[in-house]
C-alpha cells in the first residue's frame, strides 16, 4: 500500500492519509484482489471514493459558508444604516426615526430610561433631558410632525416654568413631572413590544434564510452536481471492470481445476 500509484497525490493538505488508506485497506478487504491489475482497480475504487468524500465536504463548506458569514454580514449592513444617523449636516435625524434595527431599538430605549431618571431626580426642565429629547427626535425646524412625547416634553417644561400665582390647581411641577414620566413609560412599552416584533421577525426571516441556503447558489450547485456524477460514473466503471475481471479470473481457475 505504501508504494500505490496514487497514493502521494491523492490525499491533500489537511486531510488524513491515515484515513484514505483505512479507505483503501477496507476495499482491499471487500474485494480481495488478486495481481497488480486487480489491485491497480481497487486503488481506483478508493481514490475516487476519496473524491467524493471530498466532495460531499467541499459542498459542506459551501452551504457553512452562506450560513455563518449570512449573520455577520447582516450585521455589518445594520452597523452601516446605523452610522448614517451621526450625519451632522443633516437636520430631523433623531434616532427614534431610524429604528431599523434591533441595535437601534436598544439604543432608543437605554436613551428613554435616563431621560426617566433624570426627570425624576431633576423634574422639568433639565439640561440632561433637553439633550436626550433632541438625540432621540433631532431638530424642529417647524416642517415636521413633532412626536407625542417630544410635544409633551415642551409643553410640560414649559408649564413647569409658571409661577405659582398663575398656575390652576393640579398643575404643579411635580404634576406636570407625573404626567411626562406617563407618557415616557408609554413609549418604553411600545419601544420593547417593537422589539419583541422585530427579534421574531428576524428569527423567522434567519430560519427562513437558512432553508433557502441549505444548497450552493446555482453556479456553484451545477459544478458540484458535474463533478458528482463524473466520480459516480468512475466508481461504477471501475467497479465493473474489476467484478468482470475477477469473474473472469474465477472462471479461468475453476476451468483449470476441472481438467
Amino acid at each position: 500500500m505504501k508504494h500505490g500509484i496514487f497514493s502521494k497525490v491523492v490525499v491533500l493538505k489537511g486531510e488524513l492519509r491515515s484515513e484514505y488508506y483505512s479507505l483503501w485497506h477496507s476495499l482491499i478487504e471487500d474485494f480481495n484482489p488478486v495481481g497488480p491489475f486487480e489491485d491497480g482497480l481497487v486503488e481506483m475504487l478508493a481514490v475516487t471514493r476519496w473524491h467524493q468524500r471530498r466532495l460531499l465536504i467541499a459542498e459542506g463548506a459551501e452551504i457553512r459558508a452562506e450560513r455563518e458569514f449570512m449573520e455577520f454580514d447582516q450585521e455589518q449592513k445594520q452597523l452601516n444604516e446605523a452610522g448614517v444617523r451621526y450625519a451632522p449636516d443633516r437636520r430631523n435625524t433623531g434616532l427614534i426615526c431610524k429604528i431599523s434595527s434591533l441595535e437601534n431599538l436598544a439604543e432608543c430605549l437605554a436613551f428613554l430610561r435616563l431621560l426617566k431618571s433624570s426627570v425624576r431626580g431633576q423634574g422639568l426642565p433639565n439640561p440632561v433631558a433637553d439633550a436626550i429629547m433632541s438625540r432621540l427626535y433631532g431638530e424642529l425646524d417647524g416642517t415636521h410632525f413633532v412626536p407625542r412625547l417630544y410635544l409633551v416634553y415642551l409643553i410640560s417644561a414649559q408649564a413647569a416654568t409658571i409661577p405659582e400665582h398663575l398656575r390652576k390647581p393640579g398643575s404643579s411641577p411635580e404634576d406636570f413631572k407625573k404626567d411626562f414620566l406617563t407618557v415616557v413609560d408609554s413609549e418604553m412599552d411600545a419601544i420593547i413590544a417593537t422589539q419583541a416584533k422585530r427579534s421574531l421577525i428576524e428569527a423567522n426571516r434567519m430560519d427562513v434564510e437558512f432553508l433557502r441556503r441549505s444548497l450552493p447558489d446555482s453556479a456553484r450547485l451545477d459544478q458540484l452536481m458535474r463533478y458528482g456524477a463524473t466520480l459516480d460514473r468512475t466508481f461504477d466503471r471501475t467497479l465493473n471492470q474489476l467484478e468482470r475481471t475477477q469473474r473472469i479470473r474465477r472462471a479461468s481457475r475453476s476451468r483449470r481445476q476441472s481438467a
